[in-house]
């Protein structure tokens, strides 16, 4: 939680924020391309693209990429990307499509960033 003052009205704010760390495999040359998203949790709750949180900010090798939670959440329910009726059991096939572990509730679906960042209210910040 971010603590502040707004400017205009004086009065204390706060903000949340979710934080998806920037993943280092060996496997993946360019993690950076992609993100996955939480669509709904391995114990079968609503994921973490509907929680509580007011922003999600991506880390990525060079940068951040703030976006709003709601935005992202209207984001993947409107966007005629994600194909939510294809399911696959291969994480790398989760391009777009719906990935679940055998055993598990989830729903996660990869991303591209670059997508992110067309989602309304979305910004970027470099890293220095």
């Amino acid at each position: 939680i971010l603590m502040g003052r707004c400017p205009r009205t004086k009065k204390s704010t706060s903000v949340t924020i979710d934080l998806k760390t920037y993943k280092r495999s060996k496997r993946a040359k360019n993690n950076d391309a992609w993100q996955w998203l939480e669509l709904r949790s391995a114990e079968g709750r609503p994921g973490w693209v509907y929680g509580e949180a007011d922003f999600v900010v991506f880390e990525t090798r060079n940068s951040f990429i703030l976006v709003s939670r709601s935005n992202l959440a209207k984001w993947a329910v409107v966007s005629s990307n994600i194909n939510f009726s294809s399911f696959v059991s291969n994480p790398w096939d989760a391009k777009y499509k719906l990935y679940t572990r055998p055993k598990k509730k989830e729903e996660l679906v990869q991303v591209r960033t670059k997508d992110l960042l067309d989602i309304k209210g979305s910004t970027e910040w470099q890293k220095f």
